[in-house]
């Protein structure tokens, strides 16, 4: 059996993985079946297909994760926030922003109890839009002890802050 022949055994978790990685869902063919050129070129078939006969689904993962990291980086994303225009009132609710900054200004002030490292950490990165790699880049401190500090804090101010945050989501919806 030929690997694209393989492949394509899988394709339905192929265009899962790549819509659960963001891919616009019209490349999603075109992407499929640059990776099946793709591997399909590369010396070592064993690294794609296993001697069981099933396929190496992390190989193929992260070539179609590869893919779509360099279409992203082609293509800029556009937000749609960018184009909101903040000046007009009308659609602006006090109360909804009040919540918002009440539980903003919990959850600032209740990093303290974390520590002097986990109040840096999360003082760092709460408030900008870092993500976990650069601020290990930036900080000099490895990117798992980041990871597993941040989820660790992420429990406990979940935990602390249900209410206000359950405040906040019901007046934002009616």
């Amino acid at each position: 059996m030929d690997i694209i022949e393989v492949l394509d055994t899988r394709r339905d978790d192929w265009s899962k993985m790549l819509t659960n990685q963001g891919c616009p869902i019209h490349l999603i063919d075109d992407f499929i079946h640059d990776t099946y050129i793709k591997l399909s070129n590369l010396d070592n078939p064993k690294r794609i297909i296993r001697e069981d006969g099933d396929v190496n689904m992390y190989y193929v993962y992260f070539t179609l994760r590869s893919r779509v990291v360099d279409y992203h980086r082609q293509n800029k994303l556009v937000y749609v926030a960018d184009f909101i225009d903040t000046t007009d009132t009308d659609d602006f609710d006090i109360d909804n922003e009040i919540l918002l900054n009440n539980l903003y200004e919990g959850i600032m002030s209740e990093v303290n109890v974390f520590g002097a490292y986990g109040s840096k950490l999360c003082k760092l990165y709460l408030p900008t839009s870092l993500s976990l790699r650069q601020l290990a880049t930036e900080s000099g401190i490895s990117l798992t002890s980041i990871h597993n500090s941040l989820k660790q804090y992420k429990a406990y101010i979940k935990e602390e802050f249900e209410d206000e945050y359950l405040a906040y989501k019901r007046h934002k919806k009616s």
